[in-house]
């Protein structure tokens, strides 16, 4: 279900960055970037409905290197914080857990693209 709706989203987006990018001129020229990004959100957006187990693997991919850097920077966070914030000792707790959930995704990748699908 997942794939479908990133798939959907994937394509009305592109769709609407396209129109965005003809129909925005700045001095008389198209924004191509806006055409550029469009056009990925279309691709993106087909390759999600044509290859759903390949979308679901990068979307495993991404989650978990997100959780993993997102572990990473609240840790970090917290020790730097730790004279100005009280019970920086969950903010610690929250990026473990959250770095345990990113590695946990990329050593079985088979149970997470099951999650994520």
């Amino acid at each position: 279900m997942l794939i479908i709706v990133f798939g959907a989203y994937a394509l009305v987006d592109g769709v609407a960055g396209i129109a965005l990018g003809v129909s925005g001129r700045v001095n008389g020229r198209s924004w191509w970037e806006m055409i550029l990004l469009g056009l990925l959100g279309v691709l993106a957006g087909v390759v999600a409905f044509l290859w759903p187990g390949l979308t679901a693997v990068i979307l495993l991919i991404i989650i978990a290197s997100w959780a993993i850097i997102r572990g990473v920077l609240e840790i970090i966070a917290a020790i730097k914080l730790r004279k100005v914030i009280d019970g920086e000792w969950l903010l610690i707790l929250s990026g473990l857990l959250s770095v345990a959930f990113g590695v946990l995704l990329f050593l079985r990748p088979g149970v997470g693209a099951l999650a994520v699908t």
